[in-house]
């Protein structure tokens, strides 16, 4: 007997057809009106846990905000260049470092060097001098300018965000997550790659990620991870 044109018992778990009012083994009332013979039961629909929005909408939102904050840093002692995703994505963050800005930021790296110096008494260290800091051997900012790829990010979490709303379907969740968090991957191999590079920070300058770097991650896996711990449907 097919289970489409039957109901299942509460009480005594026995598949009874949609004709029946009551479950002949049990006696047990049908949980809903008898369809007419011949005619399939309506199937019910299944809803959206509520869970699944409550975790998977915050979460891409964030991913969208985040692109908009800081995500690495660049720092020697209290002297910090921070740039945003969107700053490296638009090619902004050359701004950052041109002659100008770089000279004023290595005369206050100079600086503390000196007082850490002054402090330590390793007045036998050298301090790096103008010509031989990092802002005399920094590529022309020209070269990387851009990082169009990286609009990836927040297009990726704005889809994942839509598809929160349609109960995030297994598959187009977990290829737009895939995508996004493939480039991110790369892209976080290829500029952990280049701060550790002298010739890039000098020797001197530390890197870091940021606050907006890794909420771009749990804006990208959550969804994913929500998607998979969904419920199939039936």
């Amino acid at each position: 007997m097919s289970s489409v044109l039957c109901w299942r018992c509460p009480s005594c778990g026995a598949l009874v057809s949609l004709e029946f009012k009551h479950c002949p083994g049990c006696g047990h009332a049908s949980p809903q009106p008898p369809a007419p013979s011949g005619a399939p039961a309506q199937v019910p629909k299944q809803r959206t846990p509520p869970w699944l929005q409550a975790v998977s909408v915050p979460t891409a939102l964030l991913g969208i905000v985040a692109f908009f904050l800081p995500w690495c840093q660049l720092s020697c002692g209290p002297v910090r260049v921070r740039f945003a995703g969107y700053e490296m994505a638009t090619g902004t963050w050359s701004e950052k470092i041109q002659p100008e800005r770089t000279d004023a930021f290595w005369s206050e790296v100079h600086k503390q060097l000196d007082k850490d110096l002054k402090k330590r008494r390793t007045t036998s260290m050298k301090l790096p001098s103008k010509e031989n800091s990092p802002s005399g051997t920094v590529p022309n900012p020209e070269a990387r300018e851009k990082t169009p790829l990286l609009w990836l990010i927040p297009l990726a979490c704005a889809a994942l965000l839509v598809l929160s709303f349609f109960g995030l379907p297994r598959v187009a969740t977990l290829l737009t997550s895939g995508c996004g968090s493939a480039y991110l991957a790369y892209f976080t191999i290829d500029a952990t790659r280049m701060a550790s590079d002298p010739m890039y920070t000098g020797g001197v300058l530390e890197f870091s990620w940021l606050f907006g770097f890794w909420a771009s991650w749990v804006g990208l896996i959550v969804p994913a991870v929500a998607a998979l711990a969904r419920p199939r449907r039936s």
